[in-house]
């Protein structure tokens, strides 16, 4: 894009802009920024592309997130506390009364699937963090063990503490289960004729809803 490249300690360009879009603005560079690093990993992203691509002066991403790397640390920190916030949203009660754990579970089944459908580019850039040695994995293990509680507790006595039928074996499969699909969607043509079609998500999601009763009915079944 043209336009003269200030010094970010000058503060954004356009100052006479409202708050409100100022606001726009950086939501539109942190989307860019998570597109194309899901795309092309942080050392392959420039901060040239990432302000081209959200139509912003390239002095606008550092004015909002010092650097690249903190951009980067925003992006996940901002597509995390997202997932979290969910997931307990999920998992409140309402005026419908209690619900039955398996009632939460298939809540969460749907929290989880329906934020990974609105935000594609969240588990493409934790796929590439986890086969990044040098990756965030503590600020991924922090936020896994979040998620894991929260759903752990709303599971009662359903699953045990160690073994088979343990609660963190349920999450992961569970979670394993969304993520897995959305990641293998450009490899998986020869199996669904279009895995990102509306119909294909809504026919995956049946199958997990249909998968958790199966576990959930075993689990019983083991007691």
């Amino acid at each position: 894009m043209s336009g003269k490249t200030r010094n970010a300690e000058l503060g954004p360009p356009d100052v006479g802009a409202t708050a409100g879009d100022l606001e726009g603005r950086a939501g539109r560079i942190l989307a860019a920024a998570a597109a194309l690093m899901s795309e092309r990993g942080l050392d392959g992203t420039s901060v040239q592309a990432i302000a081209d691509r959200a139509d912003v002066n390239k002095a606008l991403v550092f004015y909002y997130f010092g650097n690249k790397t903190k951009l980067f640390a925003k992006i996940f920190e901002h597509y995390l506390e997202g997932l979290h916030a969910a997931l307990e949203r999920s998992l409140a009660e309402d005026e419908s009364g209690p619900r039955s754990a398996l009632d939460k579970l298939h809540a969460v089944v749907d929290a989880y699937s329906d934020y990974i459908e609105d935000h594609p580019s969240y588990p493409r850039l934790v796929q590439r963090e986890l086969a990044n040695a040098q990756g965030r994995h503590d600020l991924l293990t922090r936020h896994n063990a979040r998620n894991y509680e929260l759903v752990r507790s709303a599971l009662g006595e359903l699953t045990d503490d160690a073994g088979p039928a343990a609660a963190h074996q349920l999450f992961a499969s569970v979670v394993g289960m969304i993520l897995y699909y959305h990641l293998a969607a450009p490899v998986m043509l020869p199996v669904v004729d279009d895995p990102a079609s509306p119909e294909a998500r809504e026919e995956r999601r049946a199958h997990i809803h249909w998968a958790v009763d199966a576990l959930v009915a075993a689990l019983r079944c083991s007691r």
